[in-house]
C-alpha cells in the first residue's frame, strides 16, 4: 500500500510540475558552441566561423578579443546581444547579409565596439538597437570600420531610448536608393567624437539623422547623392551641438523645408497703361515640407519677379518668372526641382477677351474643325463662342445643347491660357468669330475675328490648359488674325526668359502634395493613409517578418522584458492543474480512508 501511495505522489509531481522535473533531467547541448569555438580561435590567423543558426548571446558577458586574423561569417543570421558584448579585436572582420549582423534587442543589451570590422552587405540595416546600447571608444582613429552596402543601407540604427555614443569609429555606407550612416528614430541622445562617416545613395543620403540631441566633436561627415538628382545631408537632429567638425554639404542650423509646390496667382489683366510692375504679387502662398518629419504647412513666401524683357503692343499675353526669396526666414528652404514661380500677365486696351492663336485641324464638306487659343476668362461665370459666314449674323455655338464653354469650378489652367477644340458646321472660306464673357476680368463682347479655312498656322502640341493630351511645356509663335475690317491684328505670347515649361504647377507635383496633404490628415486623425509612406516612415517600417527563428510577428526586434518582468518565468498548463487538484482530492480521501481502516485493526 505504501509502494501505491509513493507512486501516486510521482504521478501527481509530473502532472503538475512538468517543467521542474524534466529540467532536472535535460542534458547540456553538445558541440562546439560558438563562444568556445572563438576561445580556442581568438589568437590564431585565418580562423572562419560560419553561423548556422541566430546566436543569442544572454546573461553572461561576451568578449571578441585577441589579434588572430578572425573571420565569422553570418551569412542570412546574425546575432542577438541580450547581454554586455565587447569587440575588441583589430583584426576580426565579422560580415554578413541577413536582416543585420547584431541586434542588440533588451534592456541589459550593451555593445561595446572597441576594435573590428563589421561588413554588412544585406538591404537592410548592419548594426541595430532596439533595447539598450551602443558604445565604442578605443585609442586612435579608425580602431572600428563598420561598412554598409546594398539597396537602402544603414549602417547603424537606433530604435532605443538609451543613449549611444561612438567615439575612434569610421562609417561607410553606399548604395541604391536611401543611405543613411547613423539613423536614429527614438529621441535618444547621441554622442559622435573623433569619427568619420562618408555616405552615398542615389536617390538619399544621410550622414547622420537622428530624432534627440546629436552631439558631436573633431568628426568629419560627407554624404553624397550618386545620381545627382537627390538629397545629401550631412547631419540632421532636433538638437545639433558640434565643435570642430567637417560637414559636407555644409550644415545647416534651423529647420530645413522644401518649398514643393504654390497656388497659381489670378491671371494680371491690364490696359498697358498701368506700366510694367503694375499688380505683379509679392508673394505666393506656398506648400513647403519638413524634411525631417515630412509634414507639410502652407506659408507664403516672397517672390523676386524677372522683367529683362518686356513686349509691348495691344492684345499681348506674356508669361512672367521669378524665385522664391528666403533670404531673411531663420528656417532653411529649398525649391522642389524644376519649380518656378509664374505670373500670367495679359495686355488687351479694351479688356475684353483675344485671340492669341488658332490652327485649323480639319476641312470636311459641311463643317469645319478649329483649335482656339484665348485668354481664360478669369471669374467669369459663362463664356460663349459665336460664329457666322458673313460678319453681321452669328450663331452660339453649342454641343449637345451646352453652350457655356467654361466650368466656373475650374481652378486652374496652365498659365491660363485656354485652349479648346469646336467643329463648326460650315465650309465657308472665311469663318467670323467672337467670344462673350459674362463677368470677370474680361466681361463684355470681344472684338470680331476673321479665319482663313485654308490658313496652315499650327499650334504647337503644349499650349491651352482644356486641350487633349499633356499640353504643358511650349510657348508658340504668335498667329496673325484679321478683325472684323479686314486689318492684319497681331496676338502674342511670350515669355519674359527661356522656358521649358509654361505650367505654373507640373500635374506631378500637383498629385503628390496631394498625396502627402492626405497623408497629414490620416496622421492628424491617427489613421494610416493606404499606400503613402514618407522617407521616414518607409526608414521605420516593420523589419521582415516570418524569417527563420524571427517569431510570428518578428519577435527578435521587440526589446525583451520591457518591464522587467523575470526571463525565465514558467507557464504552467491549467488542464494539468486541474487534474493535479483531482488527484489530490482522491488522495485525502483515500489517505483517510486508509487511515480510518488501519484503527480498525
Amino acid at each position: 500500500m505504501k509502494k501505491f501511495f509513493v507512486a501516486i505522489v510521482v504521478l501527481m509531481s509530473f502532472m503538475l510540475f512538468p517543467g521542474t522535473v524534466c529540467e532536472a533531467f535535460e542534458e547540456e547541448p553538445k558541440g562546439d558552441s560558438f563562444s568556445s569555438w572563438y576561445e580556442e580561435n581568438k589568437n590564431n590567423d585565418g580562423a572562419i566561423f560560419e553561423l548556422k543558426d541566430m546566436e543569442v548571446c544572454r546573461d553572461e558577458p561576451v568578449v571578441l578579443d585577441g589579434t588572430g586574423k578572425i573571420t565569422i561569417d553570418c551569412g542570412e543570421y546574425g546575432f542577438v546581444v541580450g547581454c554586455t558584448m565587447t569587440i575588441d579585436n583589430p583584426n576580426l572582420t565579422i560580415k554578413g547579409h541577413g536582416d543585420f549582423v547584431f541586434l542588440a534587442n533588451s534592456h541589459s543589451s550593451q555593445l561595446m565596439l572597441r576594435r573590428g570590422e563589421v561588413n554588412y552587405e544585406g538591404g537592410g540595416k548592419g548594426i541595430i538597437a532596439t533595447g539598450g546600447s551602443i558604445t565604442s571608444g578605443c585609442d586612435g582613429a579608425d580602431s572600428f570600420f563598420i561598412h554598409a552596402s546594398g539597396e537602402n543601407p544603414t549602417a547603424v540604427f537606433l530604435g532605443t531610448m538609451d543613449a549611444c555614443s561612438f567615439q575612434g569609429v569610421r562609417i561607410l555606407a553606399e548604395g541604391d536608393g536611401r543611405a543613411n550612416g547613423i539613423y536614429g528614430t527614438r529621441g535618444n541622445k547621441t554622442e559622435d567624437r573623433d569619427c568619420s562617416i562618408e555616405v552615398s545613395g542615389t536617390e538619399v543620403a544621410y550622414g547622420i539623422d537622428v530624432n534627440g540631441e546629436l552631439v558631436i566633436e573633431n568628426t568629419s561627415v560627407t554624404a553624397v547623392c550618386s545620381s545627382g538628382k537627390g538629397h545629401a545631408f550631412s547631419v540632421s537632429g532636433s538638437a545639433v551641438i558640434w565643435k570642430n567638425c567637417s560637414f559636407v554639404p555644409e550644415y545647416r542650423t534651423g529647420e530645413e523645408y522644401v518649398i514643393i509646390d504654390y497656388d497659381p496667382p489670378a491671371p494680371i489683366v491690364r490696359t498697358g497703361e498701368e506700366g510694367e510692375d503694375a499688380e505683379l504679387p509679392c508673394g505666393l502662398m506656398s506648400y513647403v515640407e519638413n524634411r525631417r518629419t515630412g509634414e507639410i504647412t502652407k506659408i507664403e513666401i516672397p517672390v523676386l519677379w524677372q522683367r529683362e524683357k518686356q513686349v509691348e503692343g495691344d492684345n499681348i499675353c506674356v508669361v512672367v518668372k521669378g524665385q522664391f526669396n528666403t533670404d531673411g526666414f531663420q528656417e532653411v528652404y529649398d525649391t522642389k526641382e524644376d519649380l518656378v514661380p509664374k505670373v500670367t500677365v495679359f495686355t488687351a486696351p479694351d479688356k475684353k477677351l483675344f485671340l492669341i492663336s488658332y490652327e485649323v485641324l480639319n476641312r470636311e464638306a459641311g463643317k469645319t474643325n478649329l483649335l482656339l487659343l484665348v485668354p481664360y476668362p478669369w471669374e467669369a461665370s459663362a463664356a460663349y463662342l459665336e460664329y457666322g459666314e458673313d460678319g453681321e449674323d452669328f450663331t452660339r455655338y453649342n454641343v449637345a445643347g451646352n453652350t457655356n464653354l467654361i466650368s466656373p469650378q475650374e481652378s486652374f489652367i496652365p498659365d491660363w491660357i485656354y485652349g479648346f477644340k469646336v467643329e463648326l458646321p460650315t465650309d465657308a472660306d472665311t469663318i467670323y468669330l467672337k467670344m462673350v464673357a459674362e463677368g470677370g476680368s474680361f466681361d463684355g463682347e470681344s472684338k470680331v475675328w476673321k479665319i482663313c479655312r485654308d490658313s496652315d498656322q499650327t499650334i504647337p502640341e503644349g499650349m491651352g490648359g482644356d486641350m487633349d493630351g499633356d499640353r504643358g511645356g511650349q510657348i508658340i509663335a504668335p498667329g496673325a488674325v484679321e478683325d472684323e475690317q479686314g486689318m492684319d491684328t497681331t496676338s502674342a505670347v511670350q515669355e519674359n526668359q527661356e522656358a521649358e515649361g509654361t505650367g505654373a504647377v507640373e500635374d506631378k507635383t500637383r498629385e503628390e502634395w496631394l498625396k502627402r496633404k492626405q497623408e497629414n490628415e490620416q496622421k492628424e486623425n491617427h489613421q494610416p493613409a493606404a499606400g503613402i509612406q514618407s522617407d521616414r516612415e518607409q526608414q521605420e517600417e516593420a523589419l521582415p517578418e516570418n524569417r527563420k527563428d524571427f517569431g510570428e510577428h518578428g519577435g527578435l526586434y521587440a526589446e525583451e522584458n520591457p518591464a522587467g518582468e523575470p526571463a525565465d518565468r514558467k507557464s504552467y498548463n491549467p488542464a494539468g492543474l486541474l487534474a493535479g487538484g483531482i488527484l489530490i482530492l482522491f488522495l485525502v480521501i483515500f489517505f483517510i480512508k486508509y487511515c480510518a481502516g488501519t484503527k480498525r485493526r
